[in-house]
């Protein structure tokens, strides 16, 4: 999701494996990932990491392009598995705050939120994870291995 050309990355790693080889990777698609019911608290600081990140090439949602990315590289025989834990409870759910911990000095710096909306946000956030009625839904995960030709 970090890679300006992840295409050119892939064409990279199967030049330096051997043939027969294989290529691991996994990905997020970001937009699969909500609370049951809405939260809204959520919902904002997804839109202001979305907006920290906007124009730096960054791809959130890059794992349901995976595959294809993979088969264009020039990999074969792949092999594809998605995942998509939900929580009501536990260190799953509660890690969606450490998520959010990391941007908050660049949303505060760069002037997208004040210090006070994001610590109203992530109590908002908090009485959420908390709630055991309340259900997550983590970003899903691609996985894709693929084999290098033996050609």
């Amino acid at each position: 999701m970090h890679l300006t050309d992840p295409l050119l990355t892939l064409r990279e790693f199967g030049r330096l494996v051997r043939p027969g080889g294989i290529i691991a990777c996994e990905e997020v698609t970001m937009d699969t990932a909500h609370f049951e019911p809405s939260v809204q608290a959520y919902e904002r600081l997804l839109t202001l990491g979305l907006t920290l990140t906007a124009g730096k090439g960054v791809d959130f949602n890059i794992g349901r392009r995976l595959p294809s990315l993979f088969r264009d590289a020039g990999f074969d025989s792949l092999d594809i598995r998605e995942q998509q834990p939900v929580f009501l409870r536990g260190p799953g759910k509660t890690s969606i705050e450490m998520t959010v911990a990391e941007i908050v000095p660049h949303l505060i710096a760069l002037g997208l939120a004040t210090r006070e909306e994001i610590e109203q946000l992530l109590s908002e956030l908090r009485e959420a994870v908390l709630d055991e009625h309340v259900l997550l839904r983590v970003a899903r995960m691609t996985q894709v291995w693929g084999r290098r030709p033996d050609r």
